[in-house]
C-alpha cells in the first residue's frame, strides 16, 4: 500500500508539472501574438510619418529629401508603391542612376502594373541617360587630366619669356579711343509725348463731334429742325454749333500732333545721333601695334570710321 501510494503521488506530480508547462507555453504564445500587432501598428505609423514628410518635401521642390523619406518608409513597410515614389523624386532631383534603380525595383515587385510597358520604356531611357552621363564625366575627367600638363608647360613658357629680355618689343602706338557722348533724347521724347497727347485729343474731339451729329439726326431726322418746333430748332442749332467746334478742334489737334512728331524726329536725328566735333577730331582713324614674344612677332592694325 505504501509503494502504490508513492507511485500514484509521483504520477500526479508529473501530470501537474506537464500541465503547468503547457499553461506557461500557451501564455507566452498569446503574449507574443498580442505584442506582434502592437509592433506592426507602430511600424505602420512610423512608415506613414516618413511618407507624409516625403510628400511634403516633394510638393515644395525638395526632391532629394523626398526620395530619402520615401526610402525610409519603404524600408519599414516594404510597400512596392513607395518604390515608384522614390523613382519620381530621384528623377526630379536629377539623380538618374538612383531613379533607374528605384523604377527597376518597382517593376520587379509589380510586374502586372497596367503601366508596365511604358514604365519599361522609361527605364530604358533612364539607363541610357545614365550611361551617357557616365561617359561624359569620364571624358571630362580625361580632358582635365590632359589639360594639366599643357597648362604647366604654358606656364613655364610664359615665365621663360618674361625673364628673357626682348629687344624687339615695341609699345603700342594707338591711343585709347574717346568714349562716345551719350545721345540726348530728352527733347525728342518730349515732342513725341506731346504729339501722342495731341493725337489722343484729336481722336476724342472727333468722337464728340460724331456724337453731336448723331444727336442732331435723332432730333431732326429730316434735316430741318424748324418743322419740329422752336425748342427743337434751338436745340438743333446748339448741336450743330457744338459739332462744328469739335470738328475744328480735332483738325487743329491732329495737325499739332503731326507737327510735334515731326519736330521730335528731326531733333532725334540732328542732336541725338551726331557726335560732337571734338570727339570726331580726337578719335583716331587708325591704330597700329607691334608685339614680339620669344619665338615670333605679331603686328595688328585697326581702323575706325
Amino acid at each position: 500500500m505504501t509503494h502504490l501510494g508513492c507511485t500514484r503521488r509521483a504520477r500526479a506530480l508529473r501530470a501537474f508539472a506537464q500541465l503547468f508547462a503547457l499553461l506557461c507555453s500557451l501564455s507566452s504564445v498569446s503574449a507574443a501574438h498580442a505584442q506582434a500587432p502592437a509592433e506592426s501598428a507602430s511600424a505602420e505609423s512610423e512608415a506613414r510619418a516618413h511618407f507624409k514628410l516625403g510628400e511634403a518635401y516633394y510638393n515644395t521642390g525638395k526632391f532629394a529629401d523626398a526620395a530619402h523619406e520615401f526610402d525610409e518608409a519603404y524600408r519599414i513597410s516594404r510597400r512596392p508603391a513607395l518604390l515608384y515614389n522614390m523613382y519620381l523624386a530621384d528623377r526630379d532631383a536629377g539623380r538618374v542612376q538612383a531613379a533607374a534603380e528605384a523604377l527597376d525595383a518597382y517593376l520587379r515587385a509589380m510586374p502586372d502594373d497596367p503601366r508596365a510597358d511604358s514604365l519599361r520604356v522609361r527605364l530604358q531611357a533612364l539607363r541610357q541617360a545614365s550611361a551617357d552621363r557616365s561617359a561624359a564625366d569620364a571624358a571630362n575627367a580625361a580632358n582635365a587630366g590632359d589639360a594639366k600638363p599643357a597648362q604647366h608647360a604654358a606656364r613655364n613658357d610664359t615665365e621663360t619669356a618674361a625673364t628673357k629680355p626682348d629687344t624687339n618689343a615695341a609699345s603700342a602706338v594707338s591711343a585709347p579711343a574717346a568714349k562716345p557722348r551719350p545721345a540726348s533724347l530728352v527733347l525728342p521724347i518730349a515732342f513725341w509725348g506731346g504729339a501722342g497727347a495731341l493725337l489722343i485729343g484729336a481722336g476724342l474731339t472727333q468722337w464728340l463731334a460724331a456724337n453731336k451729329h448723331d444727336d442732331l439726326q435723332k432730333l431732326c431726322p429730316a434735316g430741318d429742325c424748324t418743322k419740329a418746333g422752336a425748342a427743337a430748332d434751338h436745340r438743333g442749332s446748339q448741336l450743330q454749333s457744338q459739332g462744328k467746334t469739335f470738328v475744328t478742334a480735332s483738325y487743329v489737334l491732329l495737325a499739332g500732333g503731326i507737327v510735334s512728331a515731326a519736330v521730335g524726329t528731326g531733333l532725334y536725328f540732328l542732336t541725338g545721333r551726331k557726335p560732337s566735333q571734338t570727339e570726331a577730331s580726337t578719335a583716331p582713324a587708325t591704330s597700329a601695334a607691334l608685339e614680339c614674344g620669344a619665338e615670333r612677332c605679331v603686328a595688328t592694325l585697326r581702323g575706325a570710321f
